[in-house]
């Protein structure tokens, strides 16, 4: 088993494909929502839940921890946590000063990942991010994609490289709790 996790949804688009895929598959995975996102999407954020994914605060409006005033970082979580019921948190850019740790820690798992698979980064090659998921994708990867519109045509072809990696391994997904 691995743990699959999207971060920036939902989209309509790439969200409502990765759904697709898993279903397929037969897989949850776990869905790190933007609160702004979520009440533009809440009829597929609803799907998300309904499929038996998990979900988890990426903040209201992905804010940078690092670019960030730390109070409006806060107000920025518990915003989005009016949206999305969760106790895990994952930081937009995983970025995270030490400082907000301690404070986000009382109320979420702070969770980051073990694979990034650059489905946001045009300059990396399938073939590069193919090696690198075959080397580094073990049992029990938290491995982080995206469901962005910024990205939608690289993220799918991504996914499906990560989707043949797991499935050559002999991996499956689920989702964290």
């Amino acid at each position: 088993t691995v743990f699959l996790t999207f971060d920036d949804g939902p989209n309509e688009e790439i969200t409502t494909y990765i759904l697709d895929r898993l279903k397929a598959l037969n897989w949850t995975a776990t869905f790190f929502c933007v609160g702004e996102n979520v009440r533009k999407n809440p009829k597929l954020f609803q799907r998300i839940l309904d499929e038996g994914h998990t979900v988890g605060n990426h903040t209201d409006n992905h804010a940078n921890g690092w670019k960030t005033k730390q109070k409006e970082y806060l107000n920025s979580i518990s915003k989005a946590n009016k949206v999305i019921p969760s106790s895990l948190f994952r930081p937009p850019y995983g970025k995270i000063p030490r400082k907000l740790i301690k404070e986000i820690s009382k109320d979420y798992k702070i969770v980051m990942w073990s694979f990034m698979a650059y489905d946001f980064d045009k300059r990396i090659s399938h073939d590069v991010i193919l090696q690198k998921a075959q080397k580094h994708i073990i049992q029990g990867s938290i491995i982080v994609l995206h469901d962005n519109e910024k990205f939608i045509q690289n993220e799918k072809a991504v996914f499906e490289i990560i989707v043949s990696v797991l499935q050559e391994k002999g991996l499956k997904s689920k989702a964290l709790n």
